[in-house]
C-alpha cells in the first residue's frame, strides 16, 4: 500500500510518499518472530562492509554459528531493522567474544552471531551511515476530503489590486473613438508618476549609436530595419516632429531605445523593432515604472483551450498588429519618442510613436481592453462576433469552434465533385474529402502521411459562340495564330469588349493554332513512393539517368575527339549523387559503370556481401561488442550484413563510448532529416496545376528534344496509365513509325474533340 510516509537520513535528505508493506521475520529457532512493517525503498543503503575483509572463518571456534557466513564479504544489504528491535534481537546474558588483531568482534544474537566493531580498512574508503527515521502520519480522510474539494473548487471571480483598478478607470475615463471608428486611448500614468521622469535622451542616443554600429556590421540587418522603420511611417506609426535642442525639455518627455528582433520562423514580419520602455532616466526612474501594468481580462489560456475541444469544428484566427491598431492621444505621444536617421552622416531626427506599442507595461492591457470596449460598443449589432470578441480570445489569437452543421465553401464544392474556387486559401494545399467527408490536406505525401484538417462565366455583352462567328467573319482560321498576337487591338475593337480573352479562347481552340505554338499536359506532382521518404542507408534504393554527350581531349593532336557519357546515380533518400563516367551507351559499357558503383557505394552480390564482410582483426572479448572490422567498413562506411543499431540519440553523449557517439551523431542527422527534409517535400507552397482529363482515343503530339514543333510527330492515345490518386501521368502513344510510352510532360493535346 501506499502512504505518505517520509524517510530521512543524514543531511535531512528523504524520500516522500514511498510504499509500505508488512512482512514476518523469524529466526532460525523461532526464537525470535515478529510481524514488521517496512517501508520499501529501490536502495537501501550501499554495499557492507564496503569492501571485502581479509579473515580466516577457521580461526573462530567451531561452537560460534554466524549469522552471516560471508560478512567479511562485499554485498547488497535487503533488509534494515529499526533500533527498536535491538534488545529484542540480543541473547540473554549478552555474550560478546571481543576483537583481537585476527578477528572483529562479535555479539550473540537470536539470529547468531553478529561481527561489530571496527575494521582494519584504509582511510581512503568509503563511510556509510544508516541512521535513518521514518515519519509515519499518515493523512486522516478528513484532511485528504478537504484537499480533495480544495483542488475541485471553482476559482473566485479575480479580486483587483487597487493599481489594477486605477488603470481600469483610467481606461474608463479617457478611451475615445475618432471619426473612422479607431479608438484612442490614454498612457495610464500612477498618481503623481507623471511628473518630470528625468533625462531620457542621453541614453536614447547612447543606444541608437550602438544600433547604427550593430547594423553597419551587419548590412542586411540594417536594410530590413531600415525598411521596418520606413514602413511605419508610410502606414502613420511615427510622426517626425521638430524639437528644438535649446527649448528641448527632455524632463517633460521620453525616449525610447529600440532595437531589432529577429524572428525566423514569422511568415509576415522576421524583423520587428522592440522599444525599451524599461530604461533608466537620469533620475533612475524608468517609463513602465510610472506606468500601471493594468489587470488580466480575457479568460486564461485552459478555459479557451477547454472550449476549443469542444466542437467538431476548429477556427483558429489572428488580429495582424493588434497593438498598432489602437491610437494613443497626442498629448501622451511625448512618452513615446525615438530617434532615427537614415545614415550615419546626416542628424538625429526625433519621431513620436502614434499607436501602443512593444516594450510599455499596459500595452497588452490597452489592446486586450480595447478589443472588450469594441464588444460592449457593437455587441447589440453583432452578437456573435461580441461572443467571439469575449470568450475566444488570448491576447491576438482566437481559438473558436463551431458545430457540425458548419460547412466550408471547400466542403460543399469538393461534395458536389467540383474544385475549390481559385480564391480559397486550401487550393495549394490539394485538399480532398474521404471517404467519411472529412476534409483531408493531400499533396505529394498522401501515400505516406494523412493530415487532417478535423455556373456560366461571363464573357461580356456577346457569347462565344457569337465571338467565334465574329473572328472568323473578320479572320480566316489559318491566320489566328498571327492575329491574336499582333492585330488583336485593330481588328477585335469592333467587336468585342472583351477582345483579349475571346480571341485567346478561339485561338487555343483552333488545331492549326495549337501545333504552331503547342503546349505540353502539366499535370499535379504526383506522389512522393515510399522509398524516398523512408529513412535507410544511402544508395540503397538509387534512380539512375544519362547527361552529355561530352568530348575526351584526344591523347594525340590529330585524332578526334571521343565522345562519352556520365552516368548518374541519385539516392533516393537524402539525393546524394554518385557519378561514373561512361565510354558509350551500350549495356556493356553501363555493366562496367554499374560494377564501378557496386563496389563503392554498397549493395553487392550475396557473395560479395559474404567475402567483404570477413573479420580483418581478432573478436572482441567483450560479449557486448558485437561490431568488427571488415573490408565492407572501407568500401560503404558500415558492415555489407550489418545488424541493426539500437537507438541512442536520446542518450547524453557523456555515457556512450567513442563508437557509440559516432552512433547517436548519424542517428541524430536522420532525426532531421525526417523533421525537416520530409515535410519540405510537401507542396504546400507550390503552385497546384488543375488536373487534365486524359483518355485513351485522344490525338496527341509528341514534345521531341531538338527538333522543330512542326517535325513533332502525332499520335493517338491508346493507353492510360493511372497514378495512385487516379490522375493520368504516363500514356502509350501509337505513331506511324511504332508505339511509343511517353510521360504526360511530353505530349501535347490536340483540340479535337472526341
Amino acid at each position: 500500500m501506499h502512504g505518505s510516509i517520509t524517510v530521512t537520513g543524514v543531511g535531512k535528505i528523504g524520500v516522500q510518499n514511498t510504499q509500505v508493506t508488512k512482512a514476518l521475520v523469524a529466526s532460525k529457532g523461532r526464537a525470535f518472530m515478529e510481524e514488521v512493517d517496512f517501508v520499501v525503498l529501490d536502495h537501501i543503503t550501499e554495499n557492507q562492509p564496503c569492501s571485502d575483509m581479509r579473515f580466516d572463518v577457521k580461526k573462530l571456534p567451531n561452537s560460534m554459528e554466524l549469522a552471516d557466513p560471508n560478512f567479511n564479504k562485499k554485498g547488497p544489504i535487503d533488509l534494515l531493522l529499526g533500533a527498536e528491535y535491538f534488545v529484542d534481537i540480543l541473547q540473554h546474558g549478552c555474550e560478546i567474544v571481543p576483537a583481537c588483531s585476527d578477528h572483529p568482534g562479535f555479539v550473540k544474537t537470536v539470529f547468531g552471531w553478529v561481527a561489530s566493531g571496527r575494521t582494519s580498512f584504509p582511510k581512503h574508503q568509503r563511510a556509510a551511515c544508516h541512521l535513518v527515521t521514518a515519519d509515519q502520519t499518515l493523512e486522516n480522510l478528513t484532511e485528504c476530503l478537504e484537499r480533495f474539494w480544495t483542488i475541485e473548487e471553482l476559482p473566485d471571480k479575480p479580486q483587483f489590486s487597487q493599481q489594477e483598478k486605477d488603470c481600469e478607470e483610467s481606461f474608463a475615463q479617457f478611451h475615445q473613438r475618432d471619426d473612422k471608428g479607431r479608438y484612442i486611448v490614454n498612457l495610464p500614468f500612477k498618481v503623481g508618476e507623471h511628473e518630470p521622469l528625468g533625462d531620457s535622451k542621453q541614453c536614447a542616443t547612447k543606444r541608437f549609436l550602438q544600433l547604427e554600429r550593430r547594423m553597419k556590421r551587419d548590412p542586411s540587418l540594417g536594410r530590413e530595419y531600415a525598411a521596418v522603420i520606413a514602413d511605419y511611417k508610410h502606414q502613420g506609426f511615427l510622426k517626425k516632429i521638430s524639437v528644438d535642442e535649446t527649448g528641448d525639455d527632455t524632463q517633460q518627455s521620453f525616449y525610447l531605445p529600440h532595437h531589432p528582433v529577429l524572428k525566423a520562423t514569422s511568415t509576415t514580419t522576421k524583423v520587428r523593432p522592440v522599444f525599451d520602455g524599461s530604461a533608466k532616466t537620469s533620475n533612475g526612474v524608468s517609463l513602465n515604472e510610472a506606468l500601471l501594468k493594468g489587470p488580466v481580462i480575457q479568460d486564461s489560456l485552459l478555459d479557451l483551450l477547454l472550449r476549443f475541444r469542444m466542437k467538431a469544428v476548429a477556427l483558429v484566427a489572428d488580429i495582424k498588429q493588434m497593438y498598432l491598431q489602437v491610437k494613443v492621444d497626442p498629448k501622451h505621444t511625448r512618452y513615446q519618442r525615438i530617434l532615427w536617421r537614415e545614415d550615419p552622416a546626416l542628424p538625429m531626427e526625433v519621431y513620436e510613436l502614434q499607436r501602443v506599442t512593444f516594450g510599455l507595461t499596459p500595452s497588452s492591457f490597452l489592446a486586450t481592453r480595447v478589443l472588450k470596449q469594441l464588444a460592449i460598443d457593437e455587441g447589440g449589432a453583432y452578437p456573435r462576433a461580441q461572443k467571439a470578441l469575449l470568450q475566444n480570445f488570448y491576447v491576438d489569437d482566437f481559438l473558436g469552434e463551431a458545430d457540425d452543421e458548419v460547412h466550408t465553401t471547400e466542403v460543399k464544392e469538393l461534395s458536389k465533385g467540383r474544385v475549390i474556387p481559385p480564391s480559397s486559401k486550401l487550393k495549394k494545399l490539394g485538399v480532398f474529402l474521404d471517404k467519411e467527408g472529412l476534409l483531408r490536406l493531400g499533396g505529394r505525401l498522401s501515400q505516406l502521411y494523412v493530415y487532417a484538417l478535423c455556373g456560366e462565366a461571363s464573357s461580356g455583352s456577346t457569347s462565344w459562340r457569337t465571338s467565334d462567328e465574329a473572328i472568323g467573319a473578320c479572320v480566316p482560321p489559318s491566320s489566328y495564330a498571327w492575329w491574336s498576337t499582333s492585330n488583336v487591338g485593330s481588328y477585335a475593337t469592333r467587336i468585342l469588349a472583351n477582345q483579349r480573352s475571346v480571341v485567346n479562347g478561339v485561338c487555343r481552340g483552333c488545331v492549326t493554332c495549337f501545333k504552331s505554338a503547342p503546349t505540353t499536359v502539366t499535370q499535379p506532382s504526383g506522389q512522393i513512393p515510399e522509398s524516398r521518404a523512408t529513412s535507410a542507408r544511402p544508395f540503397s534504393v538509387v534512380g539512375m539517368d544519362y547527361c552529355g554527350p561530352f568530348y575526351l581531349r584526344p591523347v594525340h593532336r590529330r585524332a578526334a575527339a571521343q565522345k562519352c557519357y556520365m552516368a548518374v546515380f541519385v539516392c533516393f533518400a537524402v539525393k546524394a549523387i554518385h557519378l561514373e563516367l561512361v565510354e558509350d551507351l551500350s549495356t556493356a559499357a553501363f555493366m562496367a559503370a554499374f560494377r564501378r558503383f557496386v563496389s563503392r557505394r554498397g549493395l553487392p552480390s550475396k557473395i560479395e556481401a559474404q567475402l567483404n564482410s570477413r573479420p580483418l582483426t581478432p573478436l572482441s572479448e567483450d560479449p557486448s561488442e558485437l561490431n568488427v572490422l571488415t573490408p565492407g567498413h572501407f568500401l560503404i562506411g558500415a558492415p555489407l550484413t550489418a545488424l541493426p543499431e539500437r537507438d541512442v540519440s536520446n542518450q547524453p553523449e557523456n555515457r556512450l563510448r567513442r563508437y557509440q557517439q559516432l552512433q547517436r551523431l548519424v542517428q541524430l542527422h536522420w532525426k532531421r532529416w525526417q523533421r525537416e527534409y520530409i515535410t519540405e517535400l510537401h507542396n504546400y507552397g507550390q503552385r497546384v496545376s488543375p488536373v487534365k482529363n486524359i483518355v485513351e482515343g485522344q490525338i496527341v503530339l509528341l514534345k521531341e528534344d531538338n527538333v522543330p514543333v512542326c517535325e513533332w510527330p502525332m499520335g493517338r492515345i491508346e493507353k492510360v496509365f493511372l497514378g495512385t490518386d487516379q490522375i493520368t501521368r504516363v500514356v502509350r502513344v501509337r505513331t506511324q513509325k511504332g508505339i511509343y510510352t511517353r510521360p504526360t510532360s511530353k505530349i501535347c493535346v490536340l483540340p479535337i474533340e472526341g
